[in-house]
């Protein structure tokens, strides 16, 4: 599943960068490119962090290989919430007692 989302993620990448960019081409811009593309289609900044992180790894492991010659650009991450509110029932409140 993990692996699945990967490459779901570098297809929409590859979607907005184009597909005849050379790996060692892709750099900050490209970055700055991916991030407003993906924040005009509503994605949120944990969203936008996955992405980077995917495009991050993928670059690190294309440079391990020698797939690209030119160091990863610097990611700016984005600020995530704290992460959601739920509220328990008092049974799961019982519980957890």
């Amino acid at each position: 599943s993990t692996e699945r989302q990967s490459f779901l993620k570098l297809d929409r990448i590859i979607s907005i960068v184009g597909a005849d960019l050379p790996l060692d081409d892709f750099d900050a811009n490209s970055l700055d490119l991916v991030v407003t593309q993906l924040r005009e289609a509503g994605c949120s900044d944990a969203t936008l962090n996955r992405y980077l992180s995917n495009i991050s790894k993928f670059l690190k492991w294309c440079y391990q290989r020698k797939l690209r010659s030119v160091p990863v650009p610097e990611v700016d991450w984005r600020d995530e919430d704290e992460g959601r509110i739920r509220w328990i029932s008092y049974e799961e409140e019982d519980h957890i007692r």
